[in-house]
């Protein structure tokens, strides 16, 4: 059965919503086939004085890893399956990789298991289109007094839609699940970590020539990363609502942009 708890302690007014949490149940008998599966091959790794790699015997190798990390090795092969089959039954679209959490994993009964997923956020467009307006109208008074000549005809629709999506987003920016900004956190924090070593560079050497430290770091890449979520489902949802259509997610932002600004006349 699949229920949405929203982060602890999160304000109302809060940007984050809630994630889609669903409850496994693993009997008995298949996680000890498991457990005693991801055993043997863990103790295949284990190194421990008095006996040659592999040759650890069962026994000591649980202890010397400890039975968490068996337990964890064996849901590696328990989840899948199950997890497909209960985003089946809960009739739900995961849109994102889920994480565990073990609630009980004892030897002798039946395991608990939360995992935690997320699904599309509900986008709530109301009067868009007067908001778009509004937005234009804002955008132009800061810009007065600036001629096309002085930027260009670009940097003023840049300008336009940047005030128009700051505010559709403060009135209409939906609840992004936890688990979707954590993951899509992490992937770009991934992306950085892969440029840094193309370049041979090492994370601390970043961080000194940008004159952050890693908690700056991250609360930058949590607020860029939530902005630019809420934005894309709005994106979507205008999309949806003004019946654009193509086959190339960069033509349909590009068509639903020009929409936009057609709008805001």
């Amino acid at each position: 059965m699949a229920k949405k708890t929203p982060t602890d302690k999160t304000p109302v007014d809060s940007p984050l919503g809630e994630n889609t949490v669903l409850h496994l149940t693993i009997e008995t008998t298949d996680h000890q086939k498991a457990y005693s599966a991801a055993l043997q091959k863990i103790a295949t790794h284990v190194k421990h004085p008095g006996f040659r790699q592999g040759k650890t015997p069962l026994k000591i190798a649980e202890e010397t890893v400890g039975r968490e990390e068996v337990v964890k090795e064996a849901l590696q092969s328990l989840l899948p399956t199950r997890y497909t089959k209960l985003i089946e039954e809960s009739k739900i679209t995961p849109i994102v990789e889920p994480s565990y959490q073990i609630k009980t994993s004892p030897a002798d009964a039946a395991w608990e298991i939360e995992i935690i997923t997320a699904v599309t956020p509900e986008v709530i467009l109301g009067d868009y289109q007067k908001l778009i307006k509004e937005g234009a109208i804002e955008g132009k008074k800061e810009m007065t007094g600036e001629t096309e000549h002085e930027h260009g005809e670009d940097h003023e629709k840049q300008h336009l839609m940047g005030v128009i999506f700051r505010k559709l987003i403060a009135s209409h920016g939906p609840k992004i699940p936890p688990r979707l900004l954590e993951d899509q956190v992490q992937r770009e924090f991934s992306r950085l970590l892969s440029n840094l070593k193309q370049h041979r560079l090492e994370l601390n050497d970043y961080l000194k020539a940008s004159g952050k430290t890693i908690e700056q770091l991250e609360e930058e890449y949590t607020a860029n990363t939530l902005a630019g979520l809420q934005l894309e489902f709005l994106f979507n949802a205008i999309a949806l609502d003004q019946k654009i259509e193509d086959e190339d997610p960069v033509k349909v932002r590009q068509k639903t942009v020009d929409r936009i600004l057609e709008l805001s006349k």
